[in-house]
């Protein structure tokens, strides 16, 4: 435990700390959490506030269940913070480097509606810290090599994945002659599925979160399944009769004279038919980098979209939705175990030196902590998650419920598993990779030059923040040095007058 003298002198550190880590996952809400909800606000399932209403929940729960695993990662497994045991200060500072390096970046990348990783940044700036204070001597390379590898497989991992649901949804909902009847008897499957992967998921957690709490692995595949099971028939007596009932002449698709009315409001003389082949033209165009101006004006993309969902059955949209929205809500767990710990990693690093006085790597995370994320994670999502959102959702391809749900599932299932390996992958890469992997695959445009961008912020991240890091660190310990100076200074300046009297 540090004396209350030296405390008074850290005290400042831990207090800017927390403002700035508040700026930090408030940053990483507006940046990162869109890529969970995006695909279900771009398929018109979730409106905003009730996407922000499930991530306050949910998000909760997975920071706080699987977070601390993640959390372990960013604190001791990039570097050795051991090496600072005799210069507290020196990582107390560099904690306060990578916060704001990290923040900083985030609403950069924010602005310019682009989905960064905080996982790169946060690798970026501990490193850029660490070596401006101590050099190249304790940084974990054979760590760093595995996270880059992960970051580079995840969004494969997710659109392959994604690829294979969107297959089986195809062949098993969309391209049935009656979607509801034939989808009506795989919902349950789906349903299941999706529940006994999540509580597989929190089980795997619940030791680490209680502590001497332990169960066999056998009790545990045998609770998620029974769990998966009991859903399946519980879907199976409840939601499909209702769905059949209700099925009558909404199982219709929108007429042509429908199609042609909605596409009016943006221009009476183009046919669903011709945007359609401007778009694909138009795609073809940026695939090859063409510089010519583009075929398709962004309102007609718009109206291409909307046409698009009418052709979708509706039978297909009220059996999918629902799938959509079970999986965003798992999506909401496994991305706030990923966010909030990634965030709050470094403030946990200086609130334990200021606490114990001394670095130490086996050390328990505060729950409070990740409480705190969450609000300024949800908050942040709430007010200003809407510029990324819109490219999410929007800007890369075409989204419906069909679409939307496999995406979903894809990235939630490498989410899960790397989470509950203590691995903290990009939910940016895993989103973003099963969105262009299912519309590439389903023909519905890929808007190349948007997924550049993306990727070329994604590789600027990392010399980013690692030299914003390295900067505020340089200034904070200079800063530093020089309050220690004036107070020492006037200490001596005290003392002497008071000799003299």
């Amino acid at each position: 435990m540090l004396t209350t003298y030296v405390q008074e002198q850290y005290i400042w550190i831990l207090i800017v700390g927390f403002l700035l880590s508040f700026i930090l996952v408030f940053s990483v809400g507006a940046n990162s959490v869109p890529n969970a909800f995006g695909t279900s606000i771009g398929a018109t399932v979730l409106t905003h506030f009730q996407a922000v209403i499930l991530a306050g929940i949910f998000m909760t729960l997975g920071a706080v269940i699987i977070g601390p695993a993640v959390a372990d990662t960013i604190e001791n497994s990039i570097a050795d913070i051991s090496l600072y045991q005799s210069s507290l200060e020196q990582l107390m500072l560099g904690q306060l480097s990578v916060i704001l390096a990290c923040a900083l970046w985030k609403i950069i990348a924010t602005t310019l509606k682009l989905p960064v990783a905080i996982t790169h940044s946060i690798v970026g700036a501990v490193v850029g810290f660490h070596v401006t204070a101590i050099g190249i001597e304790g940084i974990y390379w054979t760590t760093l090599i595995f996270l880059a590898i992960s970051w580079v497989t995840s969004p494969l991992l997710s659109g392959v994945i994604a690829i294979i649901l969107y297959k089986i949804v195809l062949k098993t909902i969309v391209e049935k002659e009656n979607p509801l009847e034939s989808g009506a008897k795989t919902l349950p499957l789906w349903f299941g599925v999706v529940v006994s992967i999540n509580v597989l998921s929190v089980l795997l957690q619940l030791e680490s979160l209680f502590g001497e709490f332990y169960m066999a692995w056998y009790l545990i595949i045998a609770i998620s399944l029974g769990g998966g099971i009991l859903t399946a028939i519980l879907v199976w007596f409840c939601i499909v009769p209702r769905l059949k009932k209700n099925n009558g002449a909404e199982n219709k698709a929108i007429s042509s004279d429908k199609i042609e009315t909605s596409a009016a409001g943006s221009n009476e003389n183009a046919t669903y038919e011709n945007i359609k082949q401007a778009s694909d033209l138009n795609v073809h165009q940026s695939e090859k980098g063409s510089e010519n101006a583009p075929l398709l004006s962004e309102s007609d993309q718009l109206e291409l979209n909307d046409t698009e969902r009418l052709h979708e059955n509706l039978d297909v949209a009220k059996l999918c939705s629902p799938l959509l929205v079970v999986s965003v809500i798992f999506a909401a767990y496994a991305y706030g175990s990923i966010l909030v710990s990634t965030g709050v990693a470094p403030l946990i690093t200086i609130w334990n030196v200021y606490e114990t006085g001394r670095v130490e790597k086996a050390v328990e995370n505060p729950f409070w902590m990740f409480l705190y994320g969450s609000c300024a994670l949800t908050l942040g999502f709430a007010i200003v998650g809407g510029r990324v959102t819109q490219t999410v959702g929007e800007g890369i391809t075409f989204l419906s419920s069909s679409r939307a749900f496999p995406i979903e599932l894809g990235a939630t299932v490498v989410l899960l598993v790397a989470s509950n390996f203590g691995i903290p992958v990009s939910t940016a890469h895993c989103k973003i990779g099963a969105i262009t992997a299912v519309g590439y695959y389903s023909d519905g445009g890929v808007d190349f030059r948007l997924v550049s961008k993306i990727l070329i912020a994604w590789v600027v991240t990392l010399p980013a923040t690692t030299g914003l890091s390295a900067g505020l660190f340089a200034l904070f310990r200079v800063a530093y040095q020089y309050s220690n100076e004036e107070n020492a200074f006037t200490s001596n300046s005290t003392s002497l007058l008071h000799a003299i009297i």
